[in-house]
């Protein structure tokens, strides 16, 4: 049985044109976009562990058990950037559990299928830019 190739694949190429055109970058900030989104998302739904005690919530301005989002503030402030993901500054001693207790509210860090959403994204993102590129010199 014989195989006949119809087309091409030039991967010096392809690569070239990841290169050039900045395919990494445009990547790397779709990934940065996707995390900020699920991560706004994972504190608004309440999704964040560990639950509140009793007595925080009865101290709390909007009565709401949700950990993270007594005033909305720190999902608010959580945007991509060109390095990755920022966000206000007291989110460090809440990732750490730095005088509070631990709460990863960054959704591909708490939860794996997060993880896995946004990861799937990126790859049918990449496997676009491929098809738009391979075969073209």
């Amino acid at each position: 049985m014989k195989i006949k190739l119809s087309k091409y694949i030039y991967f010096d190429s392809l690569l070239k044109k990841f290169e050039q055109k900045g395919f990494k970058n445009e990547l790397k900030d779709f990934m940065n976009d996707e995390i900020a989104k699920s991560s706004r998302k994972y504190i608004r739904d309440g999704r964040v562990s560990p639950a509140l005690e009793p007595i925080t919530i009865k101290t709390r301005k909007n009565k709401g058990p949700e950990p993270l989002l007594d005033t909305g503030a720190l999902a608010r402030s959580i945007k991509p950037t060109k390095k990755g993901i920022k966000y206000l500054d007291y989110g460090n001693f809440h990732r750490q559990g730095d005088g509070v207790p631990r709460r990863e509210f960054i959704s591909i860090r708490a939860n794996s299928a997060e993880k896995n959403k946004i990861t799937s994204k990126v790859a049918r993102r990449l496997a676009k830019l491929i098809k738009q590129n391979v075969g073209k010199k």
